[in-house]
């Protein structure tokens, strides 16, 4: 059996090696893992395709049906005349030798699963029914000023998703539910699927306590909290229902929960992309629009896009190409549709990659009267990927790398910013390093200088590190960061995560994080967290922690603020 399994990992790893680089397919295989690269590649022959959602799980045991699954595919690969002209005649006859040993190994299971789809092909079924029901605990003692506490604490720590206002976001103080989503798929024929997700809460076993102390309303025995239809063809896509961290533009509507419906399609060589809907805010919901037309022209990635929320529009254009073979462009101009002057926004960079060096150019200008629907961002900032779209800003920026060796890379960024509304320049310099100690740790470090002519220089130092240690049992990730503002506010963050694998089995996790704010402003924050994790069966697990968040305002202690708490899951995926 052993003879047949690595026959069967020099077979994947071959085909693999013919395959081009994709984007990661499943989310829990880090990009620096070392069979990253294999994984990814097979995944794109189709030889793996991974779990209903988007997990490899690849510290789990193959069964017999999986390999012999796996064998069916290699089969069907050395049919491929792309994969056939890259290999040798050896290599095709070798391969071809091995993969017919492995379906002999296999040919029990390649006839039960054969017989399986046979059957439901015959009856019409194409429907499986994926899922999860969790049962979650939650004992959360308070004191203080909650308002005011959770408001400093980082996202994740405490609650699921934060707004701008204490509501239904923040966890229950007391709660015992059990949730259930299911996931129906239903393969219309091979080119077709339809899926409908169901979120609900299926029943409240103890009246619970909201996040400010009330109690809150008795829950219904099932409740449907969330759900989704989507369509799926190679030539057009449909969603309906709600959409989870939904994403327009970064500088316009961006991670925020919506309700709606999405249009994607291809006709003539041109990608079509239309939504309408709103947010998922129950006392002000901002009703939504977008639409984009993508296309290659003369080498030129064209994409037209109009973004509506309420009565805020933008529109405008991006283009991407590569001017040569080591030279690409990216360039966008938008405007702020309030018919006023000096309503656009404009952006241009050009980067290259020559050796071991990588480096980019760019240059923008934000007009005053240039403005992204950004309320829900609670500032006056407009993100985008790399760049602070602030009205009134304009300005260059240079940055780079190298690999200075194979365990060295070092960076550097400068930004010249001219801010027309403040009537202040700021230039922005950025050193650093990152630093491969083994294969398993990695440290960095980087010092940052916005220097301010109307004197609020900001100064950042950064350190990290993340490791795995004791043979990739233990899992630490570590973060120190040092913010200094002149006239304002020095603030120090210190933040370490750890988990412990004890079997293959049972996890142990520990984080810790500190921040302290000096200056204008005087506070400490600590915040502990250890737990377990436990896999009861393969579709079984059961978790528990224990939190302690205390805030410390030095200035006023009406602000304090301490909340403990215990809680628990039991997961059955089916």
């Amino acid at each position: 059996m052993k003879k047949k399994v690595s026959i069967l990992l020099a077979v994947v790893m071959l085909f693999a090696l013919t395959a081009p680089v994709m984007a990661n397919p499943f989310s829990d295989v880090p990009t620096d893992h070392w069979a990253y690269d294999a994984i990814t590649e097979a995944s794109e022959l189709g030889i793996i395709t991974g779990f209903e959602d988007g997990t490899f799980r690849g510290d789990e045991k193959l069964t017999r049906y999986q390999m012999a699954v796996i064998a069916a595919r290699l089969s069907a690969q050395l049919e491929n005349e792309d994969i056939q002209d890259q290999l040798t005649s050896e290599q095709q006859a070798a391969v071809a030798k091995d993969v017919e040993a492995l379906k002999t190994e296999f040919k029990n299971e390649l006839a039960a699963l054969d017989k399986r789809v046979t059957a439901l092909e015959d009856k019409g079924l194409n429907v499986r029914i994926s899922g999860e029901a969790n049962t979650i605990f939650t004992d959360t003692n308070l004191e203080g000023n909650p308002d005011f506490g959770t408001a400093n604490t980082e996202d994740g720590q405490y609650w699921e998703d934060w707004d701008d206002t204490l509501d239904d976001d923040a966890p229950a103080q007391k709660e015992f539910k059990q949730e259930l989503d299911f996931n129906i798929e239903t393969i219309v024929d091979e080119d077709t699927t339809v899926n409908l997700t169901l979120d609900t809460m299926a029943d409240s076993f103890a009246n619970g306590i909201d996040w400010a102390g009330e109690p809150a309303t008795d829950a219904p025995a099932f409740k449907l909290d969330d759900a989704l239809l989507a369509i799926d063809t190679p030539s057009f896509g449909f969603k309906a229902g709600d959409f989870a961290d939904y994403h327009l533009a970064n500088f316009f509507y961006d991670d925020e929960d919506v309700e709606g419906v999405e249009v994607t399609g291809k006709a003539l060589g041109t990608d079509l992309f239309v939504f309408r809907g709103q947010d998922d805010d129950a006392t002000n919901a901002n009703e939504l629009k977008a639409a984009k037309v993508a296309r290659n022209i003369a080498g030129v990635d064209l994409t037209g896009e109009y973004y509506q929320a309420n009565d805020d529009a933008v529109y405008g254009v991006t283009a991407k190409t590569d001017l040569l073979p080591q030279v690409s462009s990216d360039v966008k101009y938008f405007e702020y549709d309030n018919n006023l002057e000096d309503n656009y926004l404009v952006d241009g960079e050009f980067s290259t990659k020559v050796g071991a060096v990588n480096a980019a150019v760019g240059y923008k200008k934000v007009g005053e009267n240039f403005d992204g629907y950004n309320d829900f961002k609670g500032d006056d900032d407009i993100y985008d990927d790399k760049e602070d779209y602030e009205p009134g800003i304009k300005g260059y920026r240079v940055s780079g790398d190298m690999n200075v060796t194979p365990e060295l890379n070092v960076f550097a960024n400068v930004e010249d910013e001219d801010d027309q509304i403040a009537n202040d320049e700021i230039l922005t310099t950025e050193l650093g390093a990152k630093y491969a100690l083994t294969s398993n740790t990695n440290v960095m470090a980087s010092y940052e200088l916005a220097d301010s002519d109307n004197n609020n220089d900001v100064e950042t130092v950064k350190a990290g590190v993340d490791a795995k240690l004791l043979n990739d049992k233990l899992t630490t990730v570590a973060n120190y960061e040092l913010e200094d503002i002149d006239n304002g506010v020095e603030t120090t963050t210190l933040d370490v995560r750890n988990k412990l694998a004890l079997t293959e089995a049972t996890a142990l996790t520990a984080d810790v994080q500190f921040e302290t704010e000096d200056g204008t402003a005087d506070t400490e924050r600590e915040y502990y967290a250890v737990g377990t994790d436990h896999k009861l069966t393969d579709n079984t697990s059961v978790g528990v922690d224990y939190r302690v968040l205390d805030f410390e305002d030095n200035t006023t202690t009406t602000n304090n603020y301490r909340a403990e708490s215990i809680n628990g899951e039991f997961k059955v995926k089916f």
